[in-house]
């Protein structure tokens, strides 16, 4: 699943990478109703996971929906009715089912599905594009071109799959980011040409206004000097006497010889002192003040800017400011505002380097460097804040509007604003492959554990039946003792006779057999589908001849009834030709009579006769009720167990809340407390294999309690107790789909039910995993952690996920273990009343001779029926501990051994009480039977067949 609808040549280029095929499986998620149950809406499919209903039929109209049948059957939704959706009804037109959710997994890290608050449902092409887009999700199917052999080849192939989705992904992904980077810095770079000449324009115009106002200044404070003044500067400035800048002046001026004799003679007559040559002199040259001013500046050697600042420091002085003050003046501003944007501008050279279009590079991205494709962030920073002084200290002296760099610089700083847009950045939300798919790998597992189950009963059944047939038989060799004799003295085998007696059992179960397959493909099939139907949203389906089968239901029953029948007929026949004429079949000689207590009323010691007599029988009819008991008790434990284990789960779970994370994310939350885990696999074959979550716990957690020693692991009790494991043992574990192995060492036991698991100290985890220090996977905590962003969570398991399992296991069980109750009470019924009747015909003539002698049915059946009766009680009150030792025996040896995960051990006492109610009323009825063919019996057989 994407967050993004992709492009077909990414989509292309996996396909091609991986030799697969990919299909289109959008769907959109809506709530429906007020009980927060959810509908997972596709449009019809007509590619792959096809739909299949099991009534009515497919969503044509754009008001009209087929649902899950699984769903609609829990929610009591029939076709025909109206659903609401997004306040719009839709007619329900189908239910069907889809091998893509054969359990309804609203997610596969739920610890359980939920076919009561989460179903699927399918529209029309025209429905689902009429339906709101908001809870879409981009989903894809894909199938190998190729079929992978097993789950180890799957887990190779899937690898790869997620490699080529890793690179491909990365870079699309890091193309798109790198586009918008460009284009920031492309943009930047013409910002900052723009702010160049802006700039420039700025400096060249406020510079023209300075050296304006500094002129301005400048004969501003020349003619505010005295003459004597000016000559005292200029004459300090250039280092010179004014004498020699007087004559040098003079000699600037340019005079004709005849000036030079006029101003010689003014001189000398008296006319002008020897101070006012100069002026006299100027006088004659017909030039200005200001041109003396200009000669006399260049006679003193100096420049004309630094003649005029030494001039304007003058007036300044006198004027009791700076020359800074006179030029801010001419300005129109303050003198501190003046200098402060004079010296902001010595400053503007450097700091406009910061925003250089031809230093500007876009930085090369790359997402290795990242924890999250969604981490990149805008790293393009200029130093704007220092540029925005410059400009606030040039407005603040009114000489220049900064306006125009200031919307220029707006923009820069909104390209540095701008976030990287990741809605284009593709993403794999959600990957399940098949072999992990639990939405479908459920159900055959589940029906693997029913397999075990139903095969050990069918065995258990088959052995009851083969001693019953081969009681009978041997009773009939006892009747047929004499012919027997006679046929053995005439030379015939003990083989034959083996084969003889054995040929009408093998007949039978050859009978039952054909029978049995026959009703088995073509009967109970939708007997027994039901069980699943009621829990499992599986399509209708065929059933097929296989050989697996046929060995399993047909040919390992015959050879257990082959085989017991075989060794109590071949040992009956072993007797003595001699021994069977005279009747003698104890190998022991003749039968001697018990002695019993005369204190014994005579009823009493004809019932214990009757017993002694049939103790054959009685001890097949104890073995049968054991069997049936067992049935009966294994059939209704589950229901007490399941409750039980909830409440052990619930007892025993580690924290309120358990969060698993995609990565390493941080919470604020003081309650939380940070975990390892990984999940391996069992390697004992004698198990099936299991997944063990091995936790790495935190020195002195407040979660699991129990110190965990040093290079040591502790085991929960389930693991303990499935493994037979005590402390100090070591157990070897092995990474899914993997070879590499763990050998760890018992140290203890942890009470955890909820699931199989090992408990380790961080420290060792780290060390056996080869993690980092910081590393970890999860959290434990008693509160909810708000502060984590639901992307990064991959399942929270909380007491309701918990109670699920056990809630889910009780729906999925009850049906089959009511089946197994029934077949109990069947399994009574049956063998009390054969081996009843067994021990009533056997006992004809005796009970012919008694109502000769006056007794009457009633008391009859208290002759022979209450003497039963109390072995058919005293069997089910032996068979309770017997049960327990025998149910214990089976979960360990052959349950355990069969299904993956664990259920406790634990049989309620109400299962025993309902197993002895249910074995004394089956034998009410039987009695009832027998007493009606007691009745029966006529008093002429007491004269038939009687040896003399």
């Amino acid at each position: 699943t994407f967050n993004i609808v992709p492009d077909d040549t990414i989509l292309n280029k996996i396909a091609s990478e991986n030799d697969l095929t990919f299909y289109k499986l959008f769907y959109k998620e809506e709530d429906i109703g007020n009980d927060n149950h959810t509908l997972r809406i596709y449009k019809n499919r007509d590619e792959i996971n096809l739909l299949v209903f099991h009534e009515g039929r497919a969503a044509q109209a754009a008001d009209e929906i087929a649902i899950d049948r699984m769903y609609a059957a829990n929610n009591k939704i029939s076709v025909g009715d109206k659903l609401a959706i997004r306040d719009k009804e839709y007619t329900v037109t189908g239910l069907s089912s889809v091998p893509d959710y054969a359990c309804l997994y609203e997610s596969n890290s739920d610890m359980m599905f939920d076919a009561i608050t989460f179903g699927v449902a399918f529209l029309s092409e025209e429905g689902y594009n009429a339906m709101s887009d908001a809870h879409e999700s981009y989903n894809y199917a894909w199938v190998y071109n190729t079929a992978y052999a097993d789950d180890t080849e799957a887990k190779n192939r899937s690898d790869d799959i997620i490699d080529s989705l890793e690179d491909t992904l990365k870079e699309y992904d890091e193309a798109q980011i790198q586009a918008q980077v460009n284009a920031l810095y492309d943009d930047a770079k013409g910002i900052a040409k723009t702010l160049e000449k802006q700039f420039d324009s700025a400096s060249s115009s406020i510079e023209r206004k300075i050296e304006k106002a500094a002129g301005n200044a400048a004969e501003k404070a020349i003619s505010s000097l005295s003459s004597d003044e000016i000559t005292e500067v200029i004459v300090s400035a250039s280092g010179k006497t004014k004498e020699e800048l007087s004559e040098q002046t003079m000699a600037l001026l340019g005079l004709t010889d005849e000036q030079k004799l006029q101003l010689q003679t003014m001189v000398l007559s008296g006319q002008i002192t020897p101070d006012q040559t100069l002026g006299a002199a100027l006088m004659l040259s017909g030039k200005s003040e200001s041109d003396l001013m200009q000669l006399f500046i260049k006679a003193s050697g100096l420049s004309m800017s630094k003649a005029s600042e030494a001039l304007m420091k003058k007036a300044a002085q006198n004027q009791g400011t700076s020359v800074d003050g006179l030029i801010a003046k001419q300005l129109g501003t303050s003198t501190s505002a003046y200098k402060a944007m004079i010296d902001a501008f010595e400053d503007a050279e450097n700091m406009l380097d910061d925003v250089d279009a031809d230093s500007m590079e876009a930085p090369v991205i790359d997402f290795d460097e990242l924890d999250s494709e969604k981490d990149y962030e805008n790293e393009m920073d200029f130093n704007l804040d220092d540029i925005y002084g410059i400009l606030d200290k040039v407005d603040a002296t009114k000489i220049y509007s900064t306006a125009e760099i200031r919307e220029t610089l707006a923009k820069l700083q909104a390209l540095m604003d701008t976030e990287i847009n990741d809605s284009s950045i593709l993403e794999v939300k959600n990957y399940i492959p098949r072999y992990l798919n639990k939405a479908v790998n459920f159900v055959i597992d589940d029906a693997s554990g029913d397999e075990a189950g139903a095969m050990l009963m069918l065995y258990i059944i088959i052995a009851v039946i083969a001693f019953m047939y081969a009681v009978t038989t041997s009773n009939t060799i006892t009747k047929e003792a004499g012919v027997i004799g006679t046929l053995r003295a005439s030379g015939f085998s003990r083989g034959e006779l083996t084969r003889h007696y054995m040929v009408l059992p093998v007949i039978i179960t050859l009978i039952g057999a054909l029978i049995g397959n026959v009703l088995g493909y073509f009967v109970f099939p939708s007997v027994f589908t039901k069980v699943y139907f009621l829990n499992y949203s599986i399509a209708p389906f065929e059933v097929f001849w296989t050989p697996k089968a046929f060995l399993l239901t047909t040919l390992i029953p015959l050879a257990i009834m082959i085989v017991i029948v075989f060794l109590v007929i071949s040992k009956k026949l072993r007797i003595r030709p001699l021994n069977f004429l005279r009747g003698e079949l104890k190998k022991k000689g003749k039968k001697k009579v018990v002695k019993l207590p005369a204190k014994i009323p005579f009823f009493g010691r004809f019932r214990t006769r009757i017993l002694f007599q049939n103790l054959s029988s009685y001890l097949v009819l104890f073995l049968g009720i054991f069997a049936a008991a067992i049935m009966a008790v294994f059939g209704s434990m589950f229901g007490p167990l399941i409750d039980d284990y909830t409440e052990l789960v619930q007892k025993t779970k580690i924290a309120e809340y358990q969060y698993v994370l995609m990565d390493k994310v941080e919470t604020e939350n003081a309650e939380a407390e940070k975990y390892c885990i990984t999940t391996l696999n069992t390697t004992d074959e004698k198990y099936v294999m299991d997944d063990i979550g091995v936790y790495g716990i935190n020195e002195n957690s407040k979660y699991i309690t129990k110190e965990i020693p040093s290079g040591t692991v502790l085991v929960s009790n389930g693991y303990m107790e499935k493994f037979g494991l005590e402390e100090g043992d070591t157990i070897t574990l092995k990474e899914p789909y993997g070879t590499k192995e763990y050998a760890l060492t018992v140290g203890g036991d942890y009470t955890y039910d909820a699931a199989l698991s090992i408990f380790m100290n961080r420290s060792d985890y780290l060390d056996a995993f080869d993690e980092e220090d910081d590393y970890f996977t999860g959290y434990f905590s008693h509160e909810k952690l708000d502060d984590i962003d639901p992307d990064d969570i991959a399942a929270v398991i909380t007491e309701t996920d918990l109670a699920k399992i056990a809630t889910q296991l009780g729906n999925s069980m009850g049906a089959m273990m009511s089946a197994f109750s029934g077949l109990g009470a069947v399994l009574f019924l049956l063998l009390m009343y054969i081996l009843t009747k067994q021990v009533i015909e056997k006992n004809t003539k005796s009970i012919a001779l008694t109502k000769i002698l006056g007794f009457t049915n009633g008391e009859i059946g208290k002759l022979y029926l209450l003497i039963t009766s109390l072995v058919v009680v005293a069997s089910l009150i032996l068979s309770i501990p017997l049960i327990d030792v025998a149910l214990r025996w089976m979960f360990h040896s052959y349950m355990y051994t069969e299904m993956s995960g664990y259920i406790p051990y634990i049989i309620d006492n109400s299962c025993y009480v309902r197993m002895v109610i249910l074995g004394i009323v089956c034998y009410a009825l039987v009695a009832v039977g027998m007493m009606v063919k007691l009745s029966k019996i006529p008093k002429g057989e007491a004269l038939k067949n009687q040896e003399l």
